[in-house]
C-alpha cells in the first residue's frame, strides 16, 4: 500500500513539472505575425532591346528588410527569361517599398524574406526626332 501511495505521489510531481514546462514554452510563442507586402514598385526600364520571346518577367530573391519597410539587401536574385539585364531589377527593388512584418503589434526586421515578382516586358520605345 505504502508503495501504490509513493507511485500515486511520483506521478503527480512528474504531471506537475510537465505541465509547467508546457506553460513555459507556450508563453515564449509569439502572438500574431504577420509577413510583409509589398506596397510599391516601378517596374524596371530596359535601355537596350530585349532579346527574348517571352511578353513576362519572372523575379525571385530573398531580401532583407528593415522594420520601416524598406529594402537593406538583395541576395539569391534569380531572372526568367535569364538574358534580362540585371541592374533595372536590382535597382527597382531597391526602391520598393514594403509593408512592415509585424510581431505583437510592433513592426519588425525581416532577414530571408523570398520576394517573388512578376510583371510585363515592355519593349523600348523608338522615338525619331527628325
Amino acid at each position: 500500500m505504502k508503495d501504490k501511495v509513493l507511485m500515486y505521489q511520483l506521478m503527480k510531481l512528474i504531471i506537475l513539472i510537465l505541465l509547467l514546462i508546457s506553460e513555459n514554452t507556450f508563453a515564449c510563442i509569439p502572438s500574431v505575425t504577420t509577413k510583409p507586402t509589398l506596397s510599391f514598385i516601378v517596374e524596371p526600364v530596359f535601355l537596350k532591346e530585349i532579346d527574348s520571346n517571352s511578353q513576362r518577367a519572372r523575379v525571385k530573391a530573398i531580401l532583407h528588410l528593415s522594420a520601416s519597410g524598406k529594402v537593406l539587401k538583395i541576395s539569391h536574385l534569380e531572372v526568367e527569361p535569364a538574358n534580362l539585364p540585371k541592374e533595372p531589377i536590382l535597382r527597382a527593388i531597391r526602391h520598393a517599398k514594403f509593408i512592415p512584418g509585424m510581431m505583437n503589434e510592433r513592426r519588425i526586421e525581416v532577414e530571408d524574406y523570398e520576394f517573388v515578382w512578376e510583371f510585363e516586358l515592355n519593349k523600348k520605345l523608338s522615338i525619331n526626332l527628325d
